[in-house]
């Protein structure tokens, strides 16, 4: 025993001269040398967990440095990346003793060891630390501050800033585990007094079983336990509340003070979020160094606030082993960045001259179309700017611009009204539709036009002419192209075209040859608006979406049309559109084909996957709070839908306001995506900084030759770094693709022995976005991690038959094939 004890001692003062500078072990940076079998540290000598009510004095811990293995570190005791342990609970459990502080975990769903803090005897002990802070959340799937943050500032004023580690590192910490499984629940402990020498305990037991953050979207729970009690029910919103969705039973519902818990942003707390007290709780202060921060005598404390998980995951947790022939490459899947492009140029202004008032109102861009080259942009603004102090330049409606968002100032078409619709037809036309009286001084492009897409001019002999009895509220406001025919919708009743010296009645909506503008065989008669329209993918049936009751006089095809391609009759053996709310309005904004499946999105926050004849809802989703779908555009594997939406997403459900149940709530912001065969939400994208001038959010949605994405509406905000020239954006964004690649197979890898040492060797990798970093593997899990200089490793104690091989990663987490392992003879 005593032996054992100077052990644990031994640990803890190796940690004393550790912790100095495992940020030169990151992934990528400068310095990170051959260390032997990884980065040694553990834990520190103070910060110890603290009971139910009483904390231990405020401390921040100092970050580790690389160094030599210690002679004591044994596999499992995470005090190396070599020896890391599976969980904090799976190192307590081999070695009783350890102390709280920072130790290297490993499970099989995190690609390698790292770093995190570790409470050993707070509430039994095992506890991982995944997030900390005072006022200033943001519940972010990418989590904030840094994960180095969260390790290293534990407690004290230096740790109020929020920080918490990303979802996707969470799920790795709990090795893809449901939440709901966790025995333990979710730790949240909150100070109680001002001095932080006071906490409660709060369990959390989820009913999600995925990972999220979206704590103010109301994530559901089976029960909470406050104090020692245990209450039925409950979420992660407001403890308070009965009127979540989904929610059956809340036992806390009406309770203040320590009692309450609420994750949203309340005006009178400025908005701030965290993990706030109700009425009657301990008063705070704005002190820097309170543990209660409270904006004023009327809002209510925030307390500082730490969250921790407890995955029971032994040491003993089986890994993959490692292939026969070694790794195959493995890069990521593919995704956008988060954060939009720079926008060199946008648009400025709106136009409403003799317009009628329609949704959306405050929005000036309302179209996008992209060539190999080009990128057209349609709307009602009435300029184009450089920047945000860039002057303005006098540009209505349409203007184009490059691939990398610059204006081409010789693309001066003259638009008197307003574009809402673009098109690009195989044989070089720009189709634009919207409600202009004319184009480059002609009368006779009038609702639509065909344009030379180089010059702006006017296609010869192409003529649209449309208009609407009465002679106000009319437009073209959707088309698409297919097959020589472009096809045309909106609000309007009238055509002249070169074949009809007189206006031909329409209702609504028509198809026309791209050749000249010929009326054509397709002429549905929905009986009011369309917003949209959609060509399927087998040129067989048109979709519509929109405002009207009835396509050819049925009621089955309200809001939701399906028509016959060849002459605009409903088609027959189609089920009913199911609205999320049959009392509400029922318009629909957004229809897409996804060939066996199909897409349609609007009012109220709904957007739903049919099948192909519309006879079964398959999947569907509610976005609050705002939410109406306003564009759906499908990009290769992906299907991308806008809305004016800045909240969360309930997965699974077609019932708005209040969803009875669903699988999931995830985070949306103006724009999310869907892989199109399996219809999983992708929660890797989050473009959390986005953000319009009039909340009207995404109206139109374009991928270009180049895989970036571009989207337009009221957008006048692309990021937070506080440069306006960097954050600013002119109604529209471009994000482009992450790295995809994997880097280049490290070569010539030898393993040399020195009695029971082992070095490898290997030569470079590889790869397109900079410099890599190595990770060496043992039999079946990664020990170490080293810098792109480093191409040796030494292992001081491998028995024979251990096997190692190297694989290089690159910034984004592309991992390369590695070469075929080497066995020690």
């Amino acid at each position: 025993m005593e032996r054992t004890q100077r052990r644990a001692r031994a640990r803890t003062l190796s940690v004393l001269a550790a912790l100095a500078a495992l940020a030169a072990m990151a992934p990528g940076s400068p310095g990170a040398a051959d260390t032997g079998p990884g980065v040694r540290f553990g834990p520190a000598p103070t910060e110890a967990g603290p009971a139910s009510t009483t904390a231990p004095t405020s401390t921040t811990t100092t970050p580790p440095r690389p160094m030599e293995a210690a002679a004591d570190a044994k596999a499992g005791d995470g005090t190396t990346s070599a020896t890391a342990g599976a969980s904090c609970w799976g190192i307590k459990q081999q070695i009783p003793t350890s102390p709280t502080g920072t130790y290297w975990l490993s499970t099989p769903a995190m690609d390698r060891p790292a770093p995190f803090y570790c409470d050993m005897t707070g509430e039994g002990g095992g506890w991982v630390l995944i997030a900390r802070g005072r006022q200033g959340w943001n519940w972010s799937p990418n989590g904030q501050g840094s994960a180095t943050a969260v390790r290293t500032a534990v407690s004290g004023p230096g740790a109020f800033a929020p920080a918490a580690l990303d979802n996707a590192t969470i799920t790795g910490l709990i090795n893809a585990a449901s939440p709901a499984a966790l025995g333990d629940g979710i730790r949240v402990e909150r100070s109680t007094n001002t001095a932080g020498t006071a906490r409660q305990q709060v369990r959390m037991f989820p009913r999600f079983t995925k990972w999220s953050w979206k704590w103010d979207g109301a994530q559901l729970l089976n029960r909470i336990v406050l104090d020692g009690t245990s209450y039925t029910g409950s979420n992660t919103r407001d403890t308070y509340e009965t009127g979540i969705a989904g929610q059956t039973t809340n036992r806390l519902a009406g309770q203040q003070g320590t009692k309450r818990l609420f994750t949203w942003p309340w005006e009178k707390n400025g908005n701030l979020m965290g993990f706030s007290f109700g009425k009657g709780a301990p008063k705070g202060s704005t002190s820097g160094t309170s543990h209660l921060w409270q904006r004023s005598s009327t809002s209510y404390p925030i307390p500082f606030t730490r969250v921790w998980l407890r995955p029971k995951i032994g040491n003993n947790v089986a890994y993959p082993a490692m292939p026969a022939g070694g790794y195959p490459a493995a890069p990521k899947p593919a995704s956008l960045k988060d954060r939009s492009e720079l926008a060199r140029w946008g648009v400025t202004g709106m136009n409403h001259s003799a317009e009628q008032v329609v949704e959306p109102w405050n929005t000036n861009v309302l179209a996008i179309e992209t060539s190999n080259t080009r990128v057209f942009v349609g709307g009602r603004f009435t300029g184009v700017k450089q920047g945000p102090t860039g002057a303005t330049t006098a540009q209505n409606a349409l203007a184009a611009f490059d691939l990398d968002g610059n204006w081409i100032s010789t693309f001066r078409p003259v638009i008197v009204g307003r574009v809402w619709d673009l098109a690009l037809t195989p044989d070089n036309k720009l189709i634009i539709a919207g409600d202009f009286t004319s184009v480059n001084g002609s009368s006779n492009a009038r609702g639509l036009a065909a344009l030379d897409p180089t010059t702006g001019a006017l296609i010869p002999g192409w003529k649209a002419r449309v208009s609407r009895v009465g002679g106000s509220d009319w437009r073209v406001r959707t088309i698409d192209v297919r097959n020589g025919w472009v096809y045309a919708a909106g609000t309007f009743d009238r055509v002249v075209t070169p074949s009809a010296a007189q206006p031909v009645a329409v209702a609504h909506a028509m198809s026309l040859a791209t050749a000249n503008g010929a009326l054509g065989p397709w002429r549905p008669t929905p009986n009011g608006a369309v917003y949209d329209l959609a060509v399927t993918n087998d040129s067989t049936r048109v979709l519509l979406a929109g405002n009207f009751a009835s396509v050819g006089g049925s009621a089955t095809h309200a809001f939701f049309g399906i028509t016959s391609l060849a002459n605009g009759g409903p088609v027959a053996g189609t089920g009913a559109w199911k609205p999320s709310d049959p009392t509400r309005q029922k318009y629909q904004h957004a229809v897409a084909d996804l060939g066996d499946r199909l897409l349609v999105g609007g009012s109220e926050h709904t957007t739903q996957l049919w099948n192909k004849s519309r006879t079964a809802l398959l999947d569907s989703s509610i976005t609050k709070p705002g939410g109406d779908t306003q564009a759906i555009e499908v990009i290769g594997t992906k299907a991308y839908v806008g809305c004016h939406c800045g909240g969360w997403i309930y997965h699974g459900s077609n019932v708005f306001p209040m969803p009875p149940s669903f699988r999931a709530i995830d985070s949306i912001n103006l724009v999310g995506a869907w892989d199109t065969a399996t219809w999983t939400y992708d929660t890797t994208w989050f473009p959390s900084s986005l953000k319009g001038a009039s909340g009207e959010g995404i109206w139109a949605i374009e991928g270009d030759a180049r895989g970036c994405l571009w989207v337009g509406g009221d957008l006048n905000r692309g990021g937070y770094s506080g440069d306006a020239a960097t954050d600013w954006l002119g109604g529209f964004a471009r994000f482009c693709p992450l790295d995809a690649t994997a880097p280049s197979t490290p070569g010539a890898l030898t393993v040399t022995s020195t009695g029971q040492s082992r070095k490898l060797a290997w030569t470079p990798s590889t790869d397109a976005s900079g410099a890599v970093t190595y990770d060496v593997i043992r039999n079946d899990r990664v020990i170490a991690t080293l810098s792109s200089s480093t191409l040796t490793y030494t292992d001081p104690s491998a028995p024979a038959g251990t096997r190692y091989t190297v694989r290089a990663v690159d910034a984004r987490g592309n991992r390369s094939a590695s070469p075929s392992p080497k066995t020690v003879a």
